[in-house]
């Protein structure tokens, strides 16, 4: 909560004196406009902020979900465990079930779902 009012109390001191700056020696009648122009010029730059401070803690969160499958599987294979049995492949009684259901509907993609 005292990070938020500190942060607070900051942004409305950079704020505000940036639009009186922005503003400031311009006609009268054109004032809307570049008021206007600093409040999109201000929305666009968070817009790319955000989506660069995204893209990087992406590439954070990628970064360790590969290191730590690649030391998962190094274990796993230390272990005497293979890497890949985690996911088997369909059970016989799946595989049966898939296929009667392809001669059935004459689609290897029929679900009972789509009747």
């Amino acid at each position: 909560m005292p990070a938020l009012i500190i942060m607070g109390i900051g942004l409305g001191n950079i704020f505000a004196p940036g639009f009186a700056t922005a503003t400031y020696g311009v006609a009268p009648e054109d004032s809307g406009v570049a008021s206007a122009m600093v409040n999109t010029m201000q929305q666009v730059g968070g817009s790319i902020g955000l989506a660069l401070l995204g893209t990087v803690a992406w590439t954070v969160v990628s970064n360790s979900i590969h290191a730590q499958v690649k030391a998962a599987a190094a274990a796993s294979v230390q272990a005497g465990q293979p890497g890949h049995a985690a996911a088997p492949a369909a059970s016989p009684p799946l595989r049966r079930r898939r296929a009667r259901l392809r001669r059935r509907r004459g689609s290897r993609f029929a679900a009972p779902w789509w009747r």
